[in-house]
């Protein structure tokens, strides 16, 4: 078996606006926050330790919640994931960016609950 990282490219996803965007800037809906994600990421083999599939993974990323630079001033430069799998259960994912514009999976998993405090907090609703 090689150890050679997997290339996969996922389909691009949309989060749908509540209203109809005015105005599109870049890949952002100026008016609505509206995103349009391409992923293209290697697997290492050890992302798959934690038995989450790539779909999923890769679904995770596209709709994700939370994009934490983790500290690191070395290159490449790791992220933190924080997005839910096709199942609306979420996950914790790792990326590495390297210099060349590729991007690798090194971790992915179901979200631990000391990453819940990083997650956005729903509007309060007045009764």
């Amino acid at each position: 078996m090689t150890d050679r990282p997997r290339t996969l490219l996922a389909t691009p996803t949309t989060q749908r606006p509540t209203s109809v965007p005015q105005l599109v800037t870049g890949d952002r809906c100026a008016s609505t926050g509206c995103v349009i994600r391409f992923i293209r990421a290697e697997f290492h083999r050890s992302a798959g330790k934690h038995s989450v599939d790539t779909d999923d993974t890769l679904h995770g990323i596209a709709q994700a919640f939370v994009v934490a630079n983790m500290g690191d001033d070395e290159s490449p430069l790791r992220t933190l994931v924080l997005g839910p799998d096709r199942s609306g259960n979420m996950l914790e994912a790792i990326m590495l960016h390297f210099d060349d514009g590729r991007e690798m999976v090194i971790h992915a998993m179901p979200m631990r609950i000391h990453y819940r405090r990083l997650l956005p907090r729903p509007p309060e609703t007045r009764r």
